[in-house]
């Protein structure tokens, strides 16, 4: 489903990830990572290739096989070889990660899209979005929320304005993701 007003195209997907593959992550993240807020890209659990195929199943990425930038053409190649992985007692502040390179069995390509997957919920009735990502324009203005649920992934540009919403006192936030990346068509 495309996300409405972000400055670039940003998509939700429900799904993704069942519960009890969600839990199986946590519990990976929690071997891991022990701090309590922590988050950190790393090679060394090698599943981002496990992410993207869940992803695959979607159908979703037949939206994004092909990109234009600068007015260059560019294919997907896959997943980057590196995941981020993310166990958060607090927000995340307004940033962007904007394009660049990342690896695939040491080949650099071009990234343009960050994919991250939510693993729990904080969100209650009364507060819908804890825990969820926000997106902002580029006077970095709040525009859109995104409620997070088990399993779902968030697909964005990698320029868009973004941030974690505040996590509330004694609550954790987990996540993982991966980079699509791209190699130039001539």
């Amino acid at each position: 489903m495309i996300i409405n007003d972000t400055i670039y195209s940003s998509w939700e997907i429900s799904n993704v990830l069942n519960s009890n593959i969600c839990e199986y992550y946590i519990y990976v993240i929690n071997k891991f990572a022990r701090e309590h807020d922590y988050q950190n890209i790393t090679k060394k659990l090698n599943i981002a290739n496990e992410l993207y195929k869940y992803l695959e199943l979607t159908g979703f990425l037949d939206n994004v096989r092909e990109v234009v930038r600068n007015g260059r053409k560019y294919k997907l190649v896959g997943p980057s070889d590196y995941v981020t992985i993310s166990k958060h007692i607090s927000g995340i502040s307004i940033h962007k990660d904007c394009d660049g390179y990342s690896s695939i069995n040491g080949k650099k390509y071009n990234c343009f899209y960050k994919v991250g997957i939510y693993l729990n919920d904080l969100s209650s009735k009364q507060q819908p979005y804890i825990g969820g990502t926000y997106f902002y324009n580029e006077h970095k203005e709040l525009t859109v929320k995104i409620k997070p649920e088990i399993g779902k992934a968030v697909i964005f540009d990698m320029r868009e304005w973004h941030s974690g919403s505040p996590i509330p006192k004694g609550k954790t936030k987990y996540m993982m993701g991966f980079r699509l990346l791209y190699k130039r068509v001539k």
